[in-house]
């Protein structure tokens, strides 16, 4: 990870980013076409929010890009939970 703290800046991933950078390729089409047509859209929706690093000395590269993905587990909650008690009593002090 030192190549992307010593080398390369962390940004946002936005329209901005994408219109002043070069096209992003991770040789996966699937993650290509997200990052270049739907990440926008995904973060739009608060269903995400998408990074990349650029180089430093070429701010229009960019290394790598991730997002992440606003979501949850649901856990139903068996065996002493009451809803008047506004909790599972299993998780009482």
């Amino acid at each position: 990870m030192s190549f992307l703290l010593d080398k390369c800046t962390l940004k946002v991933y936005n329209q901005d980013i994408i219109d002043s950078c070069l096209p992003f390729d991770c040789d996966n089409r699937d993650l290509n076409d997200f990052f270049i047509k739907d990440a926008i859209k995904y973060a739009s929706q608060l269903l995400g929010k998408s990074y990349c690093f650029t180089l430093d000395e070429s701010p229009n590269t960019i290394v790598c890009a991730f997002t992440i993905s606003n979501d949850s587990i649901k856990v139903l909650a068996t065996g002493g939970f009451s809803s008047k008690e506004g909790g599972d009593s299993r998780f009482k002090n």
